[in-house]
């Protein structure tokens, strides 16, 4: 054969070889990028839900309920909990979504949605239960659940012997304004302000949720073994008294008067750190702290010295120093259950 013939047919066959190696490149970089596509829309699809904060939620009793802020953090740790498995099909008890993103969950399973893509991941056995009773809290004991005056089907209060339906569901929804959610140690203290409280049963469909007045501003919401506490304003403490004819006078408890108190300096003894407390946060310290002033005490316990108040008024001011469980007013002392802590409480607020 002549060399040009072989020559050509050399050239030839490197050319084709050169395609056929270029084609496969291709092909292997195409296939591995819609792989790599795959898993981040995977990937993107978890951050997205994860990145949300304001999740609405919904099972078979009542829908659209808005996620407590506290709770978010407990619902990311079930989100990432869970394990990326293939499609699987459940009997939905929770629906929710936020913005553009969509998920179910029979508790032993989740489904993540967005527009036309849907992931599926798998609960861990330990972490089924775990994630039932997070929902079923954050649904029922969520503020929004109280607010939902097309659902609600009763309302009847009670206070000592006394009982009343009440008939205006609407007007005492509109009663009730939330300012913050607070801890059980705060309500704990909100409740004993006044000598009784509230007792309030919120019959829904098929089911009823029990609420308490705690003192004058705070509102404690119960179902089942679930329960949270919010503050509130004082409208549907007034309210409750004028429906009930119960004096606001006669039940508030005994305490010092300490309402010309305009500002509060509180100089922290141990981290040397000091704040002036003014408006809300001002009368959240003289609530909890001056309430549980009661007769003078000999003070005989080794305590810290934690806080130093210098509180001022138009034409008044006084020195107070704070222990752990005492306060010292006027060179009288005080026994105060957690004084230091209640100061804490209302300081880190701040």
């Amino acid at each position: 054969m002549n060399k040009k013939v072989i020559k050509s047919i050399l050239i030839f066959a490197g050319i084709i070889f050169l395609l056929s190696f270029f084609v496969t490149i291709l092909n292997t970089k195409e296939k591995e990028e819609q792989a790599t596509t795959a898993t981040t829309q995977e990937l993107n699809l978890m951050k997205s839900i994860l990145k949300k904060e304001n999740i609405i939620l919904s099972d078979n009793n009542i829908k659209d309920i808005t996620m407590e802020k506290d709770y978010l953090n407990d619902f990311k740790y079930y989100i990432q909990k869970s394990k990326k498995i293939e499609k699987v099909e459940f009997d939905e008890k929770v629906t929710g979504y936020s913005d553009d993103i969509k998920f179910s969950t029979d508790f032993n399973y989740i489904k993540i949605m967005k527009d036309q893509d849907a992931q599926y991941f798998d609960m861990p056995d330990k972490e089924i239960e775990g994630l039932e009773n997070f929902m079923n809290k954050a649904i029922n004991t969520s503020f929004d659940t109280i607010k939902k005056v097309q659902d609600i089907k009763e309302v009847q209060v009670s206070y000592k012997d006394k009982q009343k339906q009440i008939k205006n569901i609407k007007e005492f929804n509109d009663k009730i304004h939330k300012k913050s959610n607070i801890s059980e140690y705060k309500a704990s203290k909100l409740m004993d302000e006044v000598k009784e409280n509230f007792d309030i049963n919120i019959k829904l469909d098929g089911y009823e949720i029990y609420i308490k007045t705690l003192g004058k501003t705070g509102l404690g919401i119960y179902y089942k073994d679930y329960k949270a506490y919010y503050e509130i304003d004082d409208s549907l403490y007034n309210y409750l008294c004028d429906v009930l004819f119960v004096s606001k006078d006669d039940n508030e408890s005994d305490e010092i008067g300490y309402e010309w108190i305009e500002t509060i300096k509180v100089e922290d003894k141990t981290n040397d750190i000091e704040e002036e407390l003014q408006g809300e946060l001002k009368d959240e310290l003289v609530r909890y702290l001056f309430s549980e002033i009661k007769e003078p005490v000999e003070f005989k316990d080794y305590e810290f010295e934690r806080y130093h108040l210098k509180v001022k008024g138009k034409s008044k001011e006084e020195d107070i120093t704070v222990y752990e469980n005492h306060i010292k007013i006027k060179d009288k002392y005080y026994k105060i259950k957690g004084a230091d802590l209640i100061v804490d409480s209302v300081v880190n607020n701040i």
